[in-house]
């Protein structure tokens, strides 16, 4: 009887051992495979990468009417290349138009498709200068071509100008799912 109670007080006590000492050869061993160091020399990545693969997007059109009159413009921005979706995020337009005209029109298409309206900001105190500055957010597949129609009384040689402004969205990255609408 005293070999069995001192043969289970031996075991108990490996047992007991065992338990203390596998959590912290467990850590130690934890911690000498995961080391993360943080340096400026090797630092560890933590940035956006979708974000970080955004290229800015930004086309210009400058134009001028050959003659005073009531016109409609239709402009057309870069398109989006393949393999990229186009987030635009401002869209504004200078323009010189005749005095004591009612005022101008802009709508923002994908291709001949109407997608939204901008309307025309009067100022200037003879309402000869006229635009429109607006934050946006409007979306183009690769192979888009945004496009832009104002229409007003502009006067003629004098000088128009648009922009559309935003960031191309690199699909193999992001996917580019579809738009929900």
């Amino acid at each position: 009887m005293k070999f069995i109670k001192m043969t289970l007080v031996g075991i108990g006590g490996v047992a007991v051992a065992a338990l203390l000492l596998t959590p912290k050869t467990a850590h130690a061993l934890v911690a000498a495979l995961v080391q993360v160091t943080n340096t400026t020399a090797n630092p560890v990545p933590n940035l956006d990468t979708e974000r970080n693969a955004r290229i800015p997007y930004q086309s210009a059109y400058v134009f001028s009417q050959s003659t005073t009159g009531d016109a409609v413009r239709t402009i057309t921005f870069t398109a989006v290349p393949s393999g990229y979706r186009l987030v635009a995020q401002n869209a504004s337009a200078n323009l010189t138009l005749a005095a004591g005209s009612t005022g101008a029109f802009g709508a923002l298409n994908a291709d001949g498709n109407f997608y939204l309206g901008l309307p025309v900001l009067a100022s200037g105190p003879l309402g000869t200068f006229q635009g429109f500055n607006y934050q946006i957010t409007a979306y183009f597949n690769a192979g888009d071509s945004p496009q832009m129609e104002i229409g007003g009384d502009f006067i003629g040689g004098a000088g128009q100008a648009a922009i559309l402004t935003g960031y191309l969205e690199n699909c193999s990255i992001t996917g580019c799912p579809a738009i929900q609408t």
